[in-house]
């Protein structure tokens, strides 16, 4: 994976080997100056912190367009999800402090998603709202983070592909043993059900965060 660090991020670690990979992580601030002018869907109706999230997650995304085709673009919204470039997927996370951006091209992959989650920052009580009771099962430090970032990552991926609104509690992550990979399954049959099997976890650590990615290849 081809990663670029903005603003004296510290290094990721994560087990994706991927050269067809453009991942770049930044700080969250104030970045509106750098949208494009049709980037600025509702940007009157945004509060602060929103525009700087978004601010944030478009400058990554335009970063990781510069490092895979040679320019910066437009990145779209269509129900919520970003618009890539004509044969490119990818995807956009960020917490309150950081904001990362991945894409890859759509001959190697169908869907990807990407997500960051501060570590330690799921509770007892969201992790009983958001996790199986095989889920709870995992005796991992903090695996209800770890968790609900997986899944962050899982929905990303899915959803341009499948239009389908999952839930937490319709998805559930299974850790190799190293728990450092995961796959996924749906708890019933879905349109989203195949999709979801097919494809691959990773997670890792950047500064106090967790960092998950799931990949789709074509089918």
């Amino acid at each position: 994976m081809q990663i670029k660090l903005l603003d004296q991020i510290g290094s990721v670690h994560i087990d994706l080997d991927s050269a067809n990979l453009f991942c770049v992580l930044g700080r969250v601030s104030d970045y509106s100056q750098e949208l494009y002018p049709e980037e600025r869907v509702d940007w009157g109706q945004m509060k602060r912190q929103r525009r700087l999230e978004y601010s944030s997650g478009r400058r990554v995304a335009h970063e990781a367009l510069s490092m895979a085709i040679g320019e910066s673009l437009p990145v779209l919204i269509d129900e919520r999800c970003p618009v890539w470039p004509k044969g490119w997927v990818g995807s956009i996370s960020h917490t309150k402090n950081n904001a990362a951006a991945m894409l890859g091209r759509e001959c190697d992959y169908a869907g990807m998603g990407i997500d960051l989650a501060l570590q330690n920052s799921v509770t007892e009580r969201i992790a009983e709202r958001i996790t199986t009771p095989s889920e709870r099962t995992t005796l991992a430090a903090d695996v209800s983070t770890q968790i609900f970032s997986a899944k962050e990552a899982v929905y990303k991926a899915v959803n341009p592909i499948s239009r389908e609104f999952l839930g937490m509690r319709d998805v559930e992550i299974e850790f190799d043993k190293t728990g450092k990979k995961f796959r996924a399954k749906t708890l019933h049959q879905r349109r989203s059900t195949k999709i979801v099997a097919l494809g691959v976890g990773y997670i890792g650590t950047v500064e106090n965060c967790w960092l998950s990615v799931f990949l789709v290849e074509p089918f």
